[in-house]
This record gives structure tokens, C-alpha cells and sequence, in this order.
């Protein structure tokens, strides 16, 4: 092993059956030294590209975690979004001067 690489690391793992309401599809982290965890409802803004706290409230009323888990598992990532659409912008543009 290198001397730069610890000797274990955090992992994100996804399990669960194929149907998307199976409540035991669940992504958690893998810990060192604790063992693995769920993702929070943060963590899960976070790795979407959202605001912290941006799916907290809806219509004017606290969510639950399962409704968040619920609204982030079903979202396209913002920055993966952005980058699809700056692409397809350059594309017609190159086509349009050509």
C-alpha cells in the first residue's frame, strides 16, 4: 500500500430490491472504525448539488425525512443538470456558426 492511502476509507453504498417504493432501498456510509450509517437528509441536499436545508419545508409546513429522502431520490443533481445544458447550449451555438 502507499503511504498516501489510509487503510480504510468511507464508502457510499445502495442496496435494495428493484421497485422504487421497496423501504429498504437505503444509500449509507461506510465508517472505519463505527461501521455503516444512513445518509442524512443534508448529506443527501449536499450530494443532489441543493442548498442546505432546501427541502426541509414544503408548503409552509416541516417535512418529514422520508418525504425529503423521498423528493432528493427522485431529483436530477443540479450541477450533473447544468453541465448537460451548457453543453447542449455550446453544441447549437457551434451549429449555428457553422
Amino acid at each position: 500500500m502507499t503511504a498516501w492511502a489510509p487503510a480504510s476509507a468511507y464508502a457510499l453504498v445502495s442496496h435494495g430490491g428493484n421497485d422504487k417504493q421497496d423501504p429498504s432501498m437505503v444509500t449509507y456510509v461506510v465508517q472505519p472504525h463505527t461501521g455503516p450509517r444512513r445518509l442524512t437528509p443534508l448529506e443527501c441536499e449536499r450530494l443532489q448539488g441543493f442548498p442546505d436545508g432546501w427541502t426541509t419545508i414544503a408548503n409552509g409546513a416541516p417535512q418529514t425525512d422520508a418525504a425529503r429522502y423521498a423528493q432528493l431520490g427522485n431529483s436530477v443533481p443540479v450541477p450533473v443538470f447544468e453541465w448537460a445544458a451548457r453543453r447542449i447550449v455550446a453544441v447549437e451555438a457551434m451549429r449555428a456558426a457553422a
